[in-house]
């Protein structure tokens, strides 16, 4: 049985969170929810925008069935 457990990542873009999120969850991984906001700075000044994404791995898929078979 595959763990179906969501995963959250945080970085500056969703382009810099996708590589790690495909590395550790395959290429089939599911976006579940994505949030922008701003983070650090000083009495609102010098924030940063960041992106967390939480994201699970694919439902596992069954393997073609081989000809002549009926399912």
């Amino acid at each position: 049985m595959t763990d179906l457990k969501t995963r959250t990542y945080q970085g500056s873009t969703l382009d810099e969170v996708l590589p790690q999120i495909r590395d550790e969850l395959g290429d089939d991984a599911i976006v579940v929810r994505q949030r922008e906001g701003l983070k650090g700075g000083v009495g609102g000044f010098f924030q940063k925008r960041c992106v967390e994404v939480e994201a699970r791995p694919g439902a596992p898929t069954a393997p073609p069935a081989p000809p002549g078979s009926h399912v």
